[in-house]
C-alpha cells in the first residue's frame, strides 16, 4: 500500500471516529431533561434523564430509579430498579427538537415530548 493511501485511510478512520463520538455526545446532551409520553392516557408519567447518567421515572405518585448509558449515536441502554430487581433494555433513540422516539428490542415504539 502506498504511503499516500495509508495516510488517506488513517485520516478517514480518524474523521469517522470523531463523527461517531460527536454524534454520541450530541445524543447524550439532547436526552438530558424531563420527557412525557405523548399517548399517556390519564396516567401522569414523566421520565427524567440527568447529566450524570441517572434516571427517574415518575408514575403518578411512585418513582422508579435507575440509570442510562448512551452506547452510540442512536442506542441507549436503560436500567431500572423495580421490585428488588434491575431490568435493563437497549433502546433505539431518535430526538428531533422536543420530540423523542424510542424503539425497544421487541419493536415497540414510544413517542415522548420534552417537558418545559
Amino acid at each position: 500500500m502506498s504511503g499516500f493511501l495509508r495516510v488517506t485511510m488513517a485520516v478517514l478512520l480518524v474523521v469517522g471516529l470523531q463523527t461517531a463520538l460527536f454524534a454520541q455526545q450530541k445524543l447524550g446532551q439532547l436526552i438530558v431533561g424531563k420527557w412525557q409520553p405523548v399517548d399517556a392516557d390519564k396516567v401522569k408519567i414523566v421520565v427524567e434523564f440527568a447529566r450524570d447518567g441517572s434516571l427517574l421515572v415518575h408514575i403518578e405518585d411512585k418513582q422508579l430509579k435507575g440509570n442510562y448509558r448512551v452506547l452510540d449515536d442512536s442506542l441507549v441502554e436503560v436500567s431500572l430498579e423495580t421490585e428488588g430487581k434491575t431490568v435493563s433494555e437497549k433502546l433505539q433513540v431518535k430526538i428531533n427538537g422536543d420530540e423523542m422516539t424510542t424503539v425497544d428490542s421487541k419493536g415497540k415504539k414510544d413517542t415522548f415530548r420534552r417537558v418545559k
